[in-house]
């Protein structure tokens, strides 16, 4: 195509299109993406120090800070992009699994989640806890609602009912008696 102003991938001296996998944001499995952004440099913030990963450097000054900064410094060049990085997408299994959780809630579950263990799941409406919690906070299906557990109450993978729902943590060692009792 003679003319076309597209610059394609800035091909890296080092790393040549530089590949990386794209992982899910939330169980970290492959999700089937390859990213090909050739050539990329390291930058950090001269105000918060963090380091990001940019083709250039941002016009709109360091996304995390939130200062404004225009002065995000030169750090390396022409590094190599880790093997496997997170672009805010999910695998084909949360996808799914997000849908059903949504579902649910819209049926009349609630979703939850462990300020501990930072579990995260859904209470399906049939529950009696569920009903008590959305009359409650006198929210109504399909609108979402939920609520947070701790260790010490009904997280059901880190608390104390954990058998009882599948936590994925083993059960307590059973106590031993004396030596030769």
């Amino acid at each position: 195509m003679s003319g076309s102003k597209d610059p394609g991938i800035p091909i890296s001296q080092k790393h040549g299109v530089n590949p990386s996998l794209v992982v899910c944001i939330r169980c970290g499995e492959d999700t089937g993406e390859i990213i090909l952004p050739g050539k990329i440099n390291r930058y950090s913030c001269s105000e918060c120090g963090k380091e990001k990963i940019y083709l250039h450097k941002s016009k709109h000054g360091c996304p995390d800070c939130k200062k404004g900064s225009a002065t995000l410094t030169h750090d390396k060049s022409d590094v190599e992009m880790p093997r496997k990085v997170s672009m805010g997408t999910f695998c084909k299994k949360c996808e799914g699994e997000i849908a059903e959780h949504r579902k649910a809630v819209e049926d009349g579950g609630i979703y939850w989640e462990c300020k501990d263990c930072k579990s995260k799941g859904v209470i399906t409406g049939d529950a009696e806890l569920a009903k008590i919690v959305r009359k409650d906070m006198k929210i109504e299906p399909p609108k979402p609602c939920g609520i947070q557990f701790t260790k010490e109450e009904l997280c059901p993978v880190c608390g104390p009912n954990k058998e009882v729902y599948g936590g994925k943590e083993a059960p307590p060692e059973k106590e031993e008696g004396p030596e030769g009792a």
